[in-house]
């Protein structure tokens, strides 16, 4: 790991100073590995090449942040020392935004070509059959987030530490990557299943909250030493921002502004996707209102009309409004738990603002 200067306390407090921080230690740690991979064959070198490149490309590397965060308000410690499981926790969240593209046959990733994208291109003057061309691109992404996966383990044996703290940092990312895939797979089954999949709650706490929050949350709280008291509130504080920011995302999905979220408004509808929306919508609807909005819930050749009029319902109906009630209490309930938790006052100030930050977004 490149010896870099510990930031100010005030860098694991700001989500954006934080950021390069992070992203030097990303880019010196991948740079690492293209070198390794040219060594062995300058074609597996390239594709380590298109991981920097992807991984480098965007990202708030929210959490590498939490997990600095809570280390920084539990000890003085230099953040050097474990900077590798922040590394390791971005690395997780990268491989699974590589997979969750592949499920869901997307080639772009923060507005450019991801793993799959550039190696359509890769592969172009190769393999002239459009399928397989597609197959070799994709099994090319698979191994890129199957790499990451493995790295991040990895990542965690270069923390100077005890043996039982890395044997349960190792815990903790082994149970994050169970629960995101369960989450992940109760997502995807719900593309056809619909209303009878899995509840939305469910695959918040797994897919959002089990390794974007819940991970870091837990991972930088056992590296800093912090009572086991607040370990446990930092998990119930992770599942309730998870849940939250779930909710959140089901508003954008259907009433984001595409050019500032990156992504259709009207995918969620058209896909027939079940959402904390749909649930609260299904509850509250008269029959007229349901009659409309099913002309376009899950309609995939549904008009830009339809798909309008099915927002509407879904306002009328008290669904949106119902949902953001939702996420208040939520933001309640967790700003009641940073209350109890042993930091400063300033630290707490930070994690109400990262509360903030999440459920207030507007991408």
């Amino acid at each position: 790991m490149e010896d870099l200067s510990r930031p100010a306390p005030a860098l694991t407090r700001d989500l954006d100073a934080t950021k390069p921080y992070v992203d030097k230690a990303l880019s010196a740690y991948l740079t690492s590995k293209v070198s390794q991979a040219k060594d062995i064959d300058p074609a597996y070198g390239e594709l380590w090449q298109s991981i920097q490149t992807l991984v480098l490309s965007g990202g708030k590397r929210l959490r590498p942040f939490i997990l600095l965060s809570i280390f920084s308000a539990y000890t003085s410690d230099n953040t050097d020392d474990i900077l590798p499981a922040a590394l390791s926790a971005e690395l997780i969240h990268q491989a699974m935004l590589i997979h969750d593209d592949i499920i869901d046959r997307d080639d772009t990733r923060y507005g450019t070509k991801n793993i799959s994208g550039s190696y359509l291109d890769h592969y172009a003057h190769l393999v002239t059959d459009p399928s397989e061309r597609r197959h070799y691109a994709t099994s090319s992404a698979l191994l890129a987030g199957d790499l990451l996966i493995s790295d991040a383990f990895q990542l965690l044996q270069e923390i100077t530490a005890a043996k039982d703290t890395i044997d349960r940092l190792q815990e903790q990312l082994n149970a994050a990557i169970f629960g995101v895939v369960a989450g992940e797979f109760l997502d995807t089954e719900a593309a056809f299943k619909k209303l009878a999949g899995a509840h939305p709650q469910t695959i918040a706490l797994y897919k959002t909250a089990s390794y974007s929050f819940i991970m870091p949350l837990t991972m930088g709280a056992i590296l800093s030493g912090a009572p086991q008291q607040d370990q446990e509130l930092l998990r119930q504080f992770g599942e309730l921002l998870g849940i939250a920011y779930q909710m959140r995302d089901d508003i954008l999905g259907s009433y984001g502004d595409s050019t500032v979220t990156g992504k259709s408004s009207e995918g969620d509808i058209r896909e027939g996707k079940r959402t904390f929306l749909t649930d609260e919508f299904l509850r509250r609807a008269s029959d007229e209102q349901k009659k409309q909005f099913h002309q376009a819930y899950g309609v995939t050749h549904a008009s830009t009309d339809a798909i309008e009029v099915c927002r509407q319902v879904l306002k009328a109906s008290g669904a949106v409004d119902a949902v953001e009630a939702e996420i208040l209490s939520y933001a309640d309930q967790a700003a009641a738990i940073i209350a109890q938790l042993t930091i400063s006052d300033r630290d707490k100030a930070s994690l109400r603002h990262l509360t903030d930050i999440c459920l207030r977004r507007d991408k």
